[in-house]
């Protein structure tokens, strides 16, 4: 009998305003704009036939809607989307709804990249690591347990997904990882940018330390918006 495969499907979330404008977002609730929910809509058309055997969102509506409008767009049956506030994208306090331009310089006066600046009010760059962290932790865990072939969709955020990949590239003592292009992964992902992984369980081994097998098999795909 062959293992069961468990593959996670990861997207970011559809277009809202506030992208358009190049504002600062995190965990301000912002709505899809009519953009952003013609690409969800685009994704779930051009993935119709696939079978989604768990569906996890952000809590915050624009991960949430894409969710639904992706597996609305189906022919296949389609579990209910279960909320995760691990999925939000990392806060960053005063500086949301300010142009993102401004959000560098402010850094730049403090001489800290963008990526580690935290504004006032904000969660840290490590905060969010622990998030991201220990949902992955949970997903391997699952893959460890279950005996059915498991499809998992993940709607997130762009900097979520960017702080999963920079987990992964550093998290080598415990993941093998397979076809994993770090100056492709490691970037902010198109809205409705797909990327599927499979996980493979450790197998225990006396010579070294069981790793999981992390192998990517699609990454930031949005051949979908080719039109």
């Amino acid at each position: 009998m062959q293992p069961a495969k468990f593959l996670v499907t990861f997207v970011r979330h559809g277009e809202t305003f506030m992208n358009s404008k190049r504002l600062i977002q995190g965990h301000t609730d912002s709505a899809l704009s009519d953009i952003g929910i013609e690409q969800a809509k685009v994704l779930g058309r051009a993935i119709t036939s696939t079978t989604f055997t768990r569906a996890y969102s952000s809590d915050l509506q624009r991960a949430y809607n894409t969710a639904n409008l992706i597996l609305g767009e189906l022919k296949t049956s389609s579990p209910d989307v279960i909320k995760h506030v691990g999925l939000r994208e990392r806060c960053y306090g005063e500086a949301e709804g300010k142009p993102a331009q401004e959000f560098i310089q402010e850094a730049a006066k403090v001489n800290v990249s963008a990526h580690e600046y935290t504004p006032t009010g904000g969660e840290s760059p490590q905060d969010l690591n622990s998030r991201v962290s220990e949902f992955f932790k949970e997903l391997c865990k699952l893959s460890e347990t279950t005996t059915l072939h498991e499809n998992i969709l993940v709607v997130s955020h762009g900097g979520w997904i960017q702080a999963l990949m920079k987990y992964l590239h550093s998290g080598r003592n415990e993941y093998e990882l397979k076809n994993f292009n770090p100056s492709n992964a490691i970037r902010i992902h198109y809205n409705t940018g797909v990327t599927i992984m499979s996980i493979t369980p450790p197998v225990p081994n006396k010579n070294e330390n069981p790793k999981y097998v992390v192998e990517v098999l699609k990454m930031n795909n949005a051949s979908h918006l080719s039109n």
